[in-house]
């Protein structure tokens, strides 16, 4: 699993649910591991607050916590997921080089239906109630098929796999 929190608060989970989500991973040692690799300025008011992300999670056997390392931007932890958590995030296209499960968070409760800014949010089921987030992970695996035909053909229409150059105009 990978939770990708976006570090702008009016498209972020991570103020209102995101320790919410992080304590439901530490309750579910067996069942589910976690990788935390926030964006690199999702902490920034914090960080000048001097908050810190609480040292309860810090010790979970199920979570890999980075907090900025190249790995984070890298298409590591993309590429290690089997699951896609989070936000609106530019991750998520390379997260879907090979189609794979997403769960977006609404924790705003937008009505993102029609925003552009939300058009990652068809590639899999959207959370609106933070409660149910094990039933949640649970339907994103099961219904990943009827999401696989939009991932790719998003996929598609972001990368270009050519040998021609690509031109700028």
């Amino acid at each position: 699993m990978f939770y990708n929190p976006h570090f702008e608060s009016s498209l972020s989970s991570w103020r209102t649910w995101g320790l919410d989500v992080l304590d439901f991973f530490a309750r579910h040692p067996d069942q589910y591991n976690l990788i935390f690799a926030r964006h690199v300025k999702l902490f920034e008011q914090w960080l000048r607050r001097r908050a810190r992300l609480p040292r309860r999670f810090r010790s979970c056997p199920n979570f890999h916590i980075d907090l900025g390392s190249p790995a984070s931007a890298d298409m590591t932890y993309t590429r290690a997921a089997d699951i896609y958590l989070g936000d609106v995030s530019s991750q998520v296209y390379e997260f879907l080089s090979d189609p794979r499960p997403c769960l977006f968070l609404n924790a705003h409760g937008v009505d993102w239906k029609q925003d552009p800014n939300y058009a990652q949010w068809h590639f899999g089921p959207v959370l609106e109630n933070i409660s149910r987030l094990g039933f949640a992970l649970e339907r994103a695996t099961a219904d990943h098929t009827s999401f696989k035909g939009i991932q790719e053909s998003a996929f598609a229409d972001t990368f270009s796999f050519t040998e021609e150059p690509s031109t700028v105009t």
